[in-house]
Formats: structure tokens, sequence, C-alpha cells
């Protein structure tokens, strides 16, 4: 029998509200004592009882402010009633507002209300875990509950915390005169980045990809004379997915006519520092700090460098005799009296670094090790160098211990080993004190530039082929105007005027100038990329609008998902997304599987 029949119609008959009726506990004040009111919220049973006559409860609104509910035992019936209604069930109160004994309290603390009456309008089934103690419960099952936690004060801050940086970003860009517009997300599938999701349409053989980004349709628009857009765009990525990642995702998305890298990255310093000032208090100097990618990768070991502390890589090569292989570059990594971190752990760290091609690991534990350390490495000075020149270089001392790796010439991909390195040794130096941990409200801001325009997709080389390059980014990047004449004869040594934003070592965003000239356009997909015919028609309608008077353009994208969980203090954007998915792919609310809907994958390229 269901409950609701019994009744005749949904429900318990209603009281006739002649008093003050509330959804919100932020519009009762201290002028509202001994004010009649109605509540409506979710029911708290943290029961308390004060002697034998008084028990307390609370009640939660759709905000996820919560107000203590007093219950007198001389209303033995009420009483009664209140045993039989379960934790987070949704109620209506009436009571009389009152101050609480303690007058020291938080505005929103200090008021109570003394229940007159209770009515259960939806009663709670026993749940696998209570909002208010969320934190104490594993991940899986808060994902699987995801509705529950979200009735959590913390998590519903964070979602409002997306809501209002979201008006500020809308605020700013439209005093500035940028035009927000919603370009498609059905697009076509196109050989320009990550896998694509793919949309079956009726009409058969026919279908789209759900968009990537909006690059395409955002130039569209610059030769539309659209001169300043932006939008917060959802993209779709068919990608593996990590803690910054998932396969739909929103960000902030800009792009401009007749501007330069200098003029992008002006603008972006200007939200920043108003967003970083308005939500954490913090006054951050611009301009950034502008940073090579080549200096990135050498000094840091990795293109999205955390400066909040040092452990600097060194290039040793030049101190060294010429090595004869396919990594002849050696580079250094000296921890500072590292002899306080065990050997045991060293090891850990090496191998975590890589299984098989491991760093050399040195422990210069006395004035004779000092002098003779190299010797204990597959490496000897160079006749013109000493082993005195090389330790000043380094600033090695007795007690330091010296990571040694070696690399190719030219860096490739976003992280070499000692940067990896790098990061691992931080916190196991921080463990012990060795160098200081970093305040939680230490941002530091840097513009990485200057990345290589293509990227090799494979070498093919030693079997007597051609290298094959892919887009570092995308093929609509620009080339730096100081290397388009490197594009016929060196390729891989063409810089793109392409720019990221890191901050603490975490990638923010990343945008560049793109290509206006088709002419240009065409070279690299033809005879650098070398796509094919078919591939190249793909890209027909760009060529067409470039040639149409197309203006120089550029922009920028920010994770405007990642960028919340910044300013929420977080590492997970999960945790400021409403449904995220998991790391399979799958939202575990809704529990849905591709064979519900009977697809069968033939084929992914």
């Amino acid at each position: 029998m269901y409950a609701f029949l019994k009744f005749g119609k949904l429900g318990a008959k209603r009281w006739i509200h002649g008093e003050r009726r509330v959804v919100s506990f932020k519009t009762i004040d201290r002028a509202d004592e001994g004010a009649i009111v109605h509540l409506f919220g979710w029911f708290l049973r943290y029961k308390r009882k004060l002697g034998r006559c008084i028990q307390f409860y609370g009640l939660r609104d759709i905000f996820g402010k919560t107000i203590q509910l007093v219950l007198r035992d001389a209303r033995q019936e009420l009483v009664e009633k209140v045993k039989k209604v379960s934790a987070e069930s949704v109620v209506e109160v009436q009571g009389t507002i009152q101050l609480r004994p303690d007058k020291d309290q938080a505005v929103g603390e200090v008021l109570e209300v003394d229940v007159k009456e209770i009515r259960v309008i939806n009663m709670a089934k026993e749940l696998p875990f209570l909002p208010m103690f969320v934190s104490s419960v594993n991940s899986s099952i808060r994902a699987r509950y995801r509705y529950l936690e979200l009735r959590n004060s913390i998590s519903q801050k964070a979602l409002w915390l997306r809501a209002n940086v979201s008006k500020d970003i809308r605020d700013f860009f439209h005093q500035r005169r940028f035009l927000e517009v919603e370009t498609p997300l059905l697009f076509k599938s196109t050989a320009e980045g990550a896998r694509e999701f793919i949309v079956p349409t009726r009409q058969n053989g026919y279908g789209y990809a759900l968009s990537q980004s909006p690059q395409q349709y955002k130039q569209i628009l610059m030769s539309s004379g659209i001169g300043y857009y932006y939008q917060l765009a959802k993209c779709f990525r068919n990608e593996d997915l990590r803690a910054d990642r998932q396969p739909e995702f929103t960000q902030l998305d800009l792009e401009m006519s007749f501007i330069t890298q200098k003029d992008i990255c002006s603008i972006i310093e200007t939200l920043l520092k108003q967003l970083w000032k308005k939500y954490l208090g913090i006054e951050i100097m611009i301009p950034f700090r502008r940073m090579s990618y080549e200096t990135a990768m050498s000094k840091y070991g990795s293109d999205k460098p955390d400066l909040r502390y040092g452990l600097e890589i060194r290039n040793i090569t030049s101190f060294l005799a010429p090595i004869a292989s396919e990594y002849p570059v050696v580079d250094a990594m000296v921890i500072k009296n590292g002899l306080a971190i065990s050997k045991n752990r060293f090891r850990a760290i090496s191998k975590e670094i890589s299984t098989s091609h491991q760093p050399i690991v040195v422990y210069i534990d006395s004035l004779d090790r000092l002098e003779t350390w190299i010797s204990k490495t597959p490496f000897s000075l160079s006749s013109i160098n000493s082993i005195k020149q090389l330790n000043n270089y380094l600033g090695l001392e007795v007690n330091d211990v010296i990571f040694l790796s070696q690399r190719p010439i030219k860096y490739s991909g976003n992280l070499t080993q000692l940067g990896h390195g790098r990061q691992l040794l931080y916190y196991e130096c921080v463990k012990h004190k060795l160098i200081p941990s970093f305040s939680e409200k230490q941002f530091e801001f840097v513009w990485i530039n200057e990345f290589p325009l293509f990227s090799y997709e494979k070498d093919d080389s030693k079997q007597g082929q051609a290298r094959i390059f892919k887009s570092t980014h995308h093929p609509f990047t620009s080339p730096l105007e100081d290397d388009i004449y490197l594009l016929k004869k060196s390729p891989e040594s063409v810089r793109a005027d392409h720019y990221d934003i890191v901050v603490n070592g975490i990638e923010l965003g990343g945008g560049s100038i793109r290509i206006h000239d088709t002419d240009l356009q065409k070279y690299i997909l033809e005879n650098v990329l070398k796509l094919s015919q078919n591939e190249i028609s793909e890209f027909s309608h760009l060529f067409e609008i470039l040639s149409s008077g197309c203006p120089p353009h550029g922009g920028i994208a920010l994770g405007f998902d990642r960028l919340v969980a910044i300013l929420h203090g977080t590492n997970v954007i999960k945790d400021v997304i409403a449904f995220p998915k998991t790391s399979s792919g799958a939202d575990p609310v809704v529990k849905r599987h591709f064979h519900e809907y009977q697809i069968k994958i033939t084929n992914i390229a």
C-alpha cells in the first residue's frame, strides 16, 4: 500500500499560514525574537538533552544554513512524534524565535526555535551517510550519492563560488566590450587534437563530433568582424581521465582581433588579480613573470614549473668529457644537507622517477667523496675542468646529495626525469625541514612561452624515412615571426607564438596568436604536418574564411573548473562540479552504460 493513498491527496492537511513562512534562515535576525514562524528544511538528528526537560535537534535550509530546534518534554505528544522523524527528512516546523543563552555566539548561531509543531513533508529512508559527516565517507560512496554530499555546506559553497566567479567573469568582459557568443557543440571531426566523442544521427552514415573547443568557430567570428569574443564554453574530449580532467568540462574562452601576445596576457592578468583579491583576499602583483619553454625545462624540468621553491636543475655537460650516447646531456640537482633523508627513500624516489633508466644518486658524506664523487658515476671530467670548478658551479658541499640524469639535446614533452624528481623531492625535503613549506596563500604565476611549434610524432629516421611532425598544441598556432624562415629547412626549431599561464605548478590555461594567412596555414598542414588530401579537405571551410579578409587575431582558454578549484582551495576539480564523472567516465548517480544504447564500437582511429 502506498503511504500517500491514505490521505486521499498528497500529504497531510497543511496549516493555515497566518504566520511568517521561512525557507532561508538568513532572513531571520534578532529583531524577530518572539515571532511565530513556519520553517522548511531538512531535519537533523543530533539529539542533545539539557537536564530532563529539554531536547535539541537541528534544521537545515536550502542554502545549507542550520538553526537549532528546542523541544520541551512538557509537549509529550510532540516529543513522541519527533522520535519517529528520521534524519534528513523534509519537514515543516512551527515555532517561536528566541535568543540562545550564549549571547557571545555569531549572529547566525544566536537564534533558535522553540518548537510548537512539526509536520513531515517527506520522510527519508535510512541513508548510507549523513551529509554533515561526509568528510569521513569513502569517495566512491560519496560519488554514488552525490545528491547527499551536495547537501553539505562545503559542497554548496563550492557551487555558489562557481556561480559567483562565473558572474564576475561575465561582468569583467562585458565592461570591456567583449561579446558573449555561444558556439555550436555539434561540430565535425577534424585532425586537430584529442580524441572526440562521436554523436550518431538518424541519417544513416552521418554524425557529429562533440566540440573539443570553440577554436575554429571563434576564428570564424574574428573573420565575421566580431573583434572581442568570449564565452564560458562546454568542451568534450575523449581522453584518459585524472584528478584535473573530465570528459566534459568548461573553459573560459576568448579571442581578439588586432592584438599581440602581450595584450592577451595583460587582460588575463587583470582578471586574475581581481578574482584573487575578491575571493582570497590576496593582492597578486602584475605583470606576471615570463619564461621560455627552454628555460623552464632546463631549470625546473617542467613546462609547468612550481616557482614556490628552489631545487633548480643545472646542466653540467660542459664540464664533462663528450658522451657517445643518444642521451649526451647530463643534468644535476643538488639536495642541500640531503643526507638527513634515508638512502632507502632516495632509492624509492629514483625508482618512482623511472623503472628502467633511473637517475644516478651520489651521497657526499665526506671531504674525500666531495673531491672524488665523479668517479662513482659513468662520467669523467673534460681535460680543461677540475672537480673543484664543478663543485663550485653546483654549490656542492659535504652532507649534500646529488641527482644526475642523462637526456637528449632537444627537450620533448612536458617533464624531464629530474623535473619529476624535483616534485617528489620537495615534499621529502619539507618533511625533514631542509627547505620551508610554502604558505597556502602563496601563489607564483608565470607565463611560459616560445614553445616548439612542432613535436615529433615518431622517429623513422633509422629506417631512412623522414621524421613525422605533429602540432605541439594545434595546427592553427602561428609561428613566431622571426622563425618563419625555418619552416622549410628546420621545422623542429620553429618556436610558436604560444603562451601558457601557470600557477604553483598547475597549468591554468593556454593560448596563441593564430595563423590568419591562408598560404601559411596550407603550407603547415601540407608540407610540415603532411596531412593527407582527404584530411586537408576537412579544413576547406577555414581556408575560404581566412582568404576572405581575416584580421590578425589571437586568444586564450582558461580551465574554468580548475580556476574555481584553486579559488576553493582544492586540487580536485570534481569538488567544484555538481555531477562529475568518475575516472572511467561513468556517472555513478544515474548509472548509465554504453550497452543500454545498443551501440557497438567498430573502429576508433
